[in-house]
């Protein structure tokens, strides 16, 4: 903390919960020179609002992936004359 009050560089506090919720505390330095003062703005910001988006991609690639091998393994069993290997060369 005294670190962030010397106008250094912020930091993170984890294992913060409000009631169920998770949350990660942002401390980071204000430096405010007309009054010659460092203050320190302490920020809640749930787990959830952070990782969302890497979620939201994980999820949409993981959807996609399941479907290209369903396409995949469908088109190569079905009952055609030419078998899936001899489209592709080796």
């Amino acid at each position: 903390m005294t670190a962030v009050l010397a106008g250094e560089a912020s930091a993170k506090i984890e294992g913060v919960m409000a009631g169920d919720v998770a949350m990660e505390r942002i401390v980071r330095p204000v430096v405010m020179p007309g009054l010659n003062a460092t203050w320190a703005l302490v920020m809640d910001v749930p787990n959830a609002a952070i990782t969302w988006p890497a979620d939201k991609l994980a999820r949409i690639l993981f959807i996609g992936g399941l479907g290209i091998t369903a396409a995949v393994l469908l088109a190569c069993s079905s009952p055609a004359p030419v078998s899936c290997a001899s489209r592709w060369p080796a």
